[in-house]
């Protein structure tokens, strides 16, 4: 496996500057990042409040690399997750945001035939499992 060390940097800054604006407004806002070796991929979503984006579903090895981006944050309901990767999608305020940064997350993890998984729950927070092959 290769990644490109920069764009993997840009993933992870994007996915955490999300994070942070998730707990902005909570008094113990939790950003965890861990990295570790994961199962082979399903080839679909487990259930409501998730969203698995696997760009190439052939070929994928037994164990990979999974770098996870979680918050306890505001969570997202399930129209913004459903539209989480569009390009030019956001919920923040007008100034604030261009709703280009899942969109940048998609298209690197695309040229890098990688995969994420997202669960988000309102109210309870967001993780972001980035699969590495």
């Amino acid at each position: 496996m290769y990644v490109d060390p920069s764009q993997l940097h840009q993933v992870i800054l994007n996915l955490c500057t999300n994070a942070v604006h998730a707990i902005s407004d909570l008094d113990h806002g939790l950003l965890r990042i861990s990295v570790s070796t994961c199962a082979a991929l399903a080839g679909k979503a487990t259930g409501p409040g998730e969203v698995l984006l696997v760009t190439d579903p052939e070929d994928w090895s037994e164990e990979n690399v999974c770098v996870c981006v979680e918050d306890n944050g505001c969570g997202m309901d399930s129209i913004t997750l459903a539209r989480l990767f569009e390009p030019f999608f956001t919920t923040k305020a007008v100034g604030e945001g261009t709703g280009l940064g899942m969109s940048v997350v998609h298209g690197i993890l695309r040229d890098h035939q990688a995969a994420i998984r997202v669960t988000s729950k309102l109210g309870a927070g967001s993780s972001f499992s980035v699969i590495l092959r």
